[in-house]
């Protein structure tokens, strides 16, 4: 199970970001099973997912990674950055939350901060779920 968290954004910015997830949800893309969230709380944009897909940053050249689609040149993160919307001023987290199949284990949650680029990166914060989410950026 995967989440995008986009801190303090508008409605239109949530759009572009919907939008965009959308485009990016069939098997080429992020591979989504399911949307288990997608919800603005507070100026707080979350979308939370089950996908086919595993997640290796150690195979971001492997279509059949989900970090491909996130990481790689023309790819999500990479549309995000080139828009109109200035992304980089947008505190954004991608969390791995554990096989969806599984009971939550927090010891298995990684969550990331999103820097945007060309070639986007994701940096693991020493975050837990509950801290990111009750965080201010």
């Amino acid at each position: 199970m995967y989440l995008f968290v986009f801190k303090g954004i508008d409605s239109a910015q949530k759009e572009y970001i919907e939008n965009s997830f959308n485009d990016y949800d069939w098997d080429r893309g992020f591979a989504v099973e399911e949307v288990v969230a997608n919800q603005m709380i507070n100026d707080n944009y979350f979308i939370q997912f089950v996908s086919r897909k595993p997640f290796d940053l150690s195979k971001v050249s492997d279509p059949l990674n989900l970090a491909f689609s996130l990481l790689n040149k023309e790819q999500f993160l990479c549309q995000l950055f080139f828009s109109d919307i200035n992304f980089n001023a947008i505190p954004s987290y991608f969390g791995y939350l554990g096989e969806a199949t599984e009971e939550r284990n927090p010891e298995q949650e990684k969550i990331y901060k999103i820097e945007y680029s060309k070639y986007s990166q994701l940096k693991e914060v020493n975050l837990g779920l509950e801290d990111l989410l009750n965080s201010v950026d």
